[in-house]
């Protein structure tokens, strides 16, 4: 049923895509285009600079390709045999500023000399257009994705070897702005396909809705509710989940921004009982000094549909960063995260930790350096605890 909903609802919105595409439009935000979890610690803004290099500029269009290669080592890549690594991920960004297109293509390969069989592929491409009309802005962004799952992920099923995977991804919004009210709709299809556990190949289809109140103070007043269905291979593991939360948002003078949502959600299997847990979102962005900003996510959630995983879970998840400039082209943050996951129709459970410190310098527009350290923790009652060391120094360049 949902899954019908949702395919009337983006061949209803073709008519107005059309006609929307042919305004007044802005640059895509890359980032919203891939799901939560694509890889650990995995963001566009990440891979491009604020400060973009030259690449290649023609009218309004910017092509930006760059390569990037590292090399470093790890003491239990997945939990397996300790490795030296040497990785190269060609990557390109097409930007056309008037149309509000925004493209992201990259392949990646890591060799570990010394533990072949934890090698890593993978690759993505996404693209997206925004399209900005006087009181509203609509967006559609898609993408293809595929590589290897880090046992070191919340949700990965195969204990301590890497799952491979491909994922295709579209997600439509549209954010109407009506003097106190806004309204923003969203639809999300997701097909995520695993390699050996092909029972928990799955489609997720997703209708969201959020509605702002706002009058005249920096608390805006938020309510969200969700439908989402998941279509396994295995049908008896089919799932309609929904969910409603309420709560504030606060943004004065961009001092900082603060949002606390909390709710109720109810997953109805295709067999067994239903399931109802109360979930939450907290969520700060606050910038202490012209130099430093902090970032702060916490979540208590039930199987969420952007998330790369094999098994659905209530997951408990706190994010930590925190980022300083030391000037426009030497900056450093530490960061990190700690989750707590709940197989359903399972006993199994497990907790990850992970903490990554990051030193970045932009030498120039075209070439920029880094030093990465990670630590990863997981304990489960399902598989062997590993921990892992992971140091690499990379260089990234534009030709």
């Amino acid at each position: 049923m949902i899954k019908d909903i949702v395919w009337k609802l983006l061949w209803a919105a073709v008519p107005f895509i059309t006609c929307a595409m042919t305004g007044l439009a802005f640059a895509q935000q890359l980032d919203s285009i891939f799901p939560d979890n694509m890889a650990p610690g995995f963001m566009i803004s990440d891979l491009v600079p604020e400060r973009p290099p030259i690449g290649v500029a023609y009218g309004g269009v910017s092509l930006v390709p760059a390569i990037k290669l590292n090399s470093g080592y790890d003491s239990s890549p997945s939990g397996s045999a300790a490795s030296a690594l040497g990785g190269i991920a060609p990557n390109v960004t097409l930007r056309d500023d008037a149309l509000g297109l925004g493209a992201y293509g990259s392949l990646g390969y890591t060799i570990y000399p010394e533990n072949s069989a934890s090698n890593v592929t993978s690759y993505s491409l996404g693209v997206g257009d925004t399209a900005r009309l006087p009181r509203e802005t609509f967006v559609i962004a898609g993408g293809v994705f595929g590589g290897q799952q880090n046992a070191f992920t919340p949700g990965a099923v195969s204990g301590l070897r890497r799952i491979s995977y491909s994922l295709q991804s579209l997600r439509v919004s549209d954010d109407v702005d009506a003097a106190l009210f806004r309204l923003r709709p969203e639809i999300s299809l997701n097909a995520t396909r695993l390699a050996g556990f092909a029972p928990q190949d799955h489609d997720d289809q997703r209708i969201r809705l959020t509605g702002f109140y706002h009058r005249d103070s920096p608390v805006t007043y938020v309510l969200r509710a969700d439908l989402s269905q998941s279509e396994f291979h295995n049908a008896a593991l089919n799932a309609d989940t929904g969910q409603i939360l309420a709560g504030l948002q606060d943004a004065p003078n961009g001092l900082w921004t603060i949002q606390l949502l909390t709710g109720i959600a109810q997953r109805r299997p295709n067999q067994g009982g239903a399931i109802i847990v109360p979930v939450m979102e907290l969520r700060l962005a606050l910038k202490p000094s012209g130099l430093d900003v902090l970032r702060a996510i916490f979540t208590h959630e039930i199987d969420n549909p952007d998330d790369v995983t094999a098994t659905p879970d209530i997951l408990t998840e706190g994010q930590l960063t925190m980022t300083h400039d030391f000037s426009r082209d030497l900056s450093a943050s530490v960061s990190g995260e700690a989750a707590l996951a709940h197989f359903i129709a399972s006993p199994n459970q497990e907790s990850v930790f992970t903490t990554k410190v990051d030193l970045r310098w932009q030498m120039n527009a075209r070439l920029a350096t880094d030093l990465v350290y990670n630590f990863n923790d997981r304990q489960a009652n399902f598989a062997p605890a590993a921990n892992e060391h992971v140091m690499t120094a990379g260089v990234t360049w534009t030709p």
